[in-house]
């Protein structure tokens, strides 16, 4: 989602590393965000110039998420999980 700016390697390191920090790859703590919050999050990272609107997107993408593959539904660098039992998921080997 931050790629599809135009933005330097720098900045766009520092903003995926302050998402990461909150725990926003886990779609269950992404979605209990606030908008408000991700704002503040993104403002740390210093992704400004599209903050407001990536910071609903990744709201909405969190609903999408939630809504497709259920209440563990996680995203973390294109890892894939398989669910393992209620408790979450379990990594794939």
């Amino acid at each position: 989602m931050l790629e599809s700016v135009r933005m330097s390697h720098q900045l766009a390191h520092k903003s995926v590393k302050c998402l990461n920090e909150a725990g926003y790859q886990a779609i269950e703590i992404l979605q209990n965000s606030s908008w408000d919050e991700r704002t503040r999050v993104l403002t740390k990272g210093r992704y400004s110039h599209y903050r407001d609107k990536t910071a609903t997107a990744l709201g909405d993408l969190a609903d999408f998420m939630n809504d497709k593959y259920g209440k563990y539904g996680f995203f973390d660098c294109c890892v894939i999980h398989e669910y393992s039992d209620d408790k979450g998921p379990a990594p794939r080997q």
